[in-house]
């Protein structure tokens, strides 16, 4: 019996660190010490730190904190480097206690998932509520023109929305629920649920959620035609949205036509605006008249394209820069704020900010070419796994399991969107979560099968 509730309470501490932090960051990073801590105390052996996966996250670790002793002036910079190894530690401490108290007999307590899923709708409803009426249950007004729900100030719920994402799919997998007889009610949950996403404002969670549905539907036949169904909806309310304009805040506008505006944002930003981004882009001569050739528009349209917008072409150009500067190790975790403080946030070249706002750009400026290589093995890595179980005929859970863990992960780690900074806490929490219930499943999968 203790040996039972000993293993319930370290399989939903592992299961509620991502829920964690609606309390706050605090609660989230006691749990991951917590952790940490009862791996080092409960394990005996060297076994998980031999694991070749282990090994690449320490010595990935051991990078970070050595670019940021040689590089960094600011000494709570390169404590924040040296103490990025815990974050290796907390992966390799999931790995441990899913492999010590998890299986695929596991049956995840009903009772858990329902107040998980509760929990979740309540931040759906919420949400909800504050779009159509401007203000949430807590009085909590739409921040620049963003539901913000819950989280106030911060407008993080779309981001925070897709990364509970692969944990929900792989918790109904372990409940045992029957999806088929419980289709219509996971339909209406995943349907709000992404609309949600949508109506947050947030573009890049919005793009990564659609990535990852896209993805399940191709490879997850589990929840093929409720995730189908639920695209469908979404697709509707868009419409819908875009014609009636219904809502305090005008989403349509900002996600689709806002972002097709900065994507061209040389060609149709107004002569007058004389903004820093506006004085810092490149002057293109212009002539537009009635007489101007269709080619001569054309070439004109692509020239003035920039990645993603103005202010993020300008981030990465300023990334790039530090890379050439030091090409090998980078400029070492938060060098890209630590040189925009050298120069007051006004560079010569590019435009400063505390991060690239790219992991790729964030990874090449910050770590170099080594830590850059590091990045990419680990996405074709988790790329070449993935298909070499595509055309597996003895699919089971656990396969299942490995497959969307494994597109959660891409999702989350995917270079070619903007993004937070990639050494921040949270961020770095929830990508080594996810890291660490990758190497479970890939022994599950590849060693165990």
């Amino acid at each position: 019996m203790k040996s039972f509730y000993s293993s319930q309470i370290f399989l939903y501490s592992v299961f509620l660190i991502p829920f964690s932090f609606l309390i706050g960051i605090a609660i989230t990073e006691i749990l991951v010490i917590f952790l940490i801590i009862a791996f080092f105390f409960i394990n005996k052996s060297f076994f998980y730190f031999k694991n070749l996966r282990s090994i690449f996250l320490i010595t990935f670790s051991l990078l970070v904190a050595l670019s940021g002793i040689i590089n960094l002036d600011y000494i709570d910079f390169k404590i924040a480097s040296i103490a990025h190894i815990r974050f290796a530690i907390f992966s390799i401490a999931i790995f441990y206690f899913l492999e010590k108290f998890f299986d695929k007999e596991t049956d995840i307590n009903k009772n858990f998932l329902k107040y998980f899923l509760l929990i979740i709708f309540f931040i759906i409803f919420d949400s909800l509520t504050q779009f159509f009426f401007g203000t949430n249950l807590f009085g909590q007004e739409i921040q620049q023109s963003r539901v913000s729900g819950i989280f106030g100030k911060e407008l993080i719920l779309g981001s925070f929305l897709l990364q509970l994402l692969p944990l929900i799919f792989l918790l109904l997998l372990f409940s045992k629920m029957d999806i088929q007889k419980k289709q219509v009610y996971l339909i209406i949950f995943f349907s709000l649920y992404f609309i949600i996403i949508y109506i947050s404002g947030g573009r890049s969670p919005f793009f990564l959620t659609i990535l990852f549905a896209i993805t399940m539907v191709l490879f997850e036949k589990n929840f093929r035609k409720i995730i189908l169904k639920c695209l469908s909806i979404l697709t509707i309310f868009i419409i819908c949205e875009a014609y009636f304009n219904f809502g305090k805040t005008k989403v349509f506008t900002k996600v689709f036509y806002m972002t097709f505006v900065q994507f061209t944002d040389s060609y149709y930003q107004p002569e007058h605006n004389n903004s820093t981004t506006a004085r810092k882009r490149k002057t293109y001569n212009k002539d537009i008249t009635n007489e101007l050739s269709l080619k001569n528009k054309v070439r004109e349209f692509f020239d003035s394209l920039v990645v993603f917008s103005d202010d993020h072409h300008n981030h990465y150009i300023l990334a790039l820069k530090l890379f050439k500067e030091k090409p090998i190790l980078g400029n070492g975790p938060k060098g890209f704020r630590q040189y925009c403080r050298r120069v007051n946030y006004d560079p010569p070249t590019g435009i400063c900010s505390t991060h690239p706002h790219n992991y790729f750009f964030q990874v090449l400026s910050e770590l170099g070419l080594l830590g850059i290589l590091f990045y990419l093995f680990g996405i074709f890595f988790i790329i070449f796994k993935f298909i070499n179980l595509k055309y597996d005929k003895n699919k089971n859970l656990i396969i299942s399991s490995f497959q969307i863990i494994s597109i959660g992960l891409l999702v989350l780690l995917f270079p070619l969107v903007p993004s937070g900074n990639f050494f921040n806490n949270w961020i770095s929490i929830i990508n080594y979560y996810y890291i660490g219930i990758y190497i479970y499943f890939y022994n599950q999968t590849y060693l165990k099968n």
